[in-house]
């Protein structure tokens, strides 16, 4: 039996643990556990449900999944070689996260407000953004893998341009929903 706490290791002290791309096409059952840290997952493809705060969010491309530190939370996927699960997973220690984010005030807020309980919604609906998300995705997996190639370690790894994209994204002044299509911010 899996226990409810799922320790998430931050090797060599990164604050960040990064798994792009999980693929699943065979038993996929789901528990409820939680870390000490946030995660945040985006479905890349896959059906299913995730329970958290005694709501339950469908899994579908496009979805993103916030996750607060010790959040009891539930992921289950109805898996096949037809229908697999894919997703991206990270986790950050909040408060180094916080730490970065002190240039950018909004997004410092945004980021405070998510991960300190103040807001209920776990679950965002991108499926409307979900090629510029998945882009953003793959362009920081693949400069990551081609900076440990290299073995030049920062302490935080952060592509320029991912930003900039980011910062790029959000100018755009599209309001970003939650799986009811209820205004989130």
């Amino acid at each position: 039996m899996k226990q409810l706490f799922e320790p998430v290791v931050f090797v060599e002290h990164k604050p960040l643990v990064w798994d792009y791309k999980i693929y699943t096409d065979d038993y996929y059952k789901g528990y409820y556990h939680w870390h000490q840290c946030c995660e945040i997952m985006f479905v890349h493809g896959g059906q299913g449900n995730v329970v958290v705060n005694q709501q339950m969010y469908d899994i579908r491309r496009g979805m993103l999944f916030f996750f607060q530190p010790y959040q009891l939370h539930r992921i289950y996927s109805e898996v096949s070689p037809a229908c697999p699960f894919e997703r991206s997973i990270f986790y950050i220690d909040p408060h180094v996260a916080e730490n970065l984010l002190v240039g950018f005030s909004k997004r410092k807020a945004l980021f405070t407000t998510l991960w300190r309980g103040e807001n209920t919604h776990c679950a965002i609906n991108l499926e409307d953004r979900v090629e510029i998300v998945e882009w953003t995705l793959e362009q920081y997996d693949h400069n990551k893998k081609k900076q440990s190639k290299r073995k030049y370690r920062r302490h935080f790894d952060v592509n320029p341009s991912i930003i900039e994209q980011y910062q790029d994204w959000r100018s755009a002044d599209i309001p970003i929903r939650r799986t009811a299509d209820l205004a989130l911010f």
